[in-house]
């Protein structure tokens, strides 16, 4: 048997296969996720960077400011076991060993405020507003689209699809756009599990300390 013979199987079964993958999902879970999480975050980290600065003449602002990092510390941690238990990437530990070692709290402070992860975890909280608001839209959109095509025959009796072009009154016809339904959410699991690995990659790149 040759070689294109046995990968063209495993092609055939990877694509279609993608729907009884419990990452798919995961990875979809986590997009759903990321606009409501997004919002939460860049609100936190508006109203606490204005306040912050707005108050630091009171020297109020310090422990503001304080609050706001050590609570984007604890976000951006959150957001590393995200990426690492629901897309399933690799993201290296936030500490590095080196700075683990210090005993002293303003060698700790020191340290945390010189360990780049402080503020590309930052960086990420920002990211994902926007990115999240796209990702969401993108799975809702699709993921709608395709189980309403998925389940026409239920419900065509009694709430034609109308296509535009198309509109499905027929059993023959609903049994067709049950059938494209079924490639729609194939193909949508494709692309949310790539939008989900380039998540994966943001991750590693901003979550993680690069040793």
């Amino acid at each position: 048997m040759t070689a294109t013979q046995l990968t063209a199987p495993q092609a055939f079964g990877s694509f279609f296969g993608v729907v009884a993958q419990g990452r798919s999902y995961l990875n979809a879970l986590y997009l759903l996720l990321a606009f409501p999480l997004g919002v939460a975050y860049f609100c936190f980290l508006a109203v606490g960077w204005s306040l912050g600065l707005g108050l630091i003449l009171l020297w109020v602002g310090f422990i503001v400011l304080f609050i706001v990092l050590t609570g984007s510390w604890l976000l951006s941690a959150f957001e590393r076991q995200q990426a690492i238990h629901l897309l399933g990437a690799d993201v290296r530990p936030m500490w590095p060993e080196s700075m683990a070692t210090e005993e002293s709290v303003w060698a700790r402070v020191k340290a945390f405020l010189a360990n780049k992860v402080t503020w590309t975890g930052m960086v990420f909280l920002l990211l994902k507003f926007p990115l999240g608001v796209a990702s969401f839209v993108v799975a809702v959109t699709s993921l709608s689209v395709s189980v309403a095509l998925f389940l026409a025959p239920l419900y065509y009796r009694w709430d034609p699809p109308d296509l535009y072009w198309w509109t499905v009154d027929t059993l023959p016809e609903a049994l067709v756009c049950s059938l494209t339904g079924a490639l729609c959410l194939i193909l949508t699991m494709h692309v949310l599990n790539g939008i989900a690995w380039l998540w994966g990659g943001l991750s590693r790149l901003l979550l993680g300390h690069a040793w």
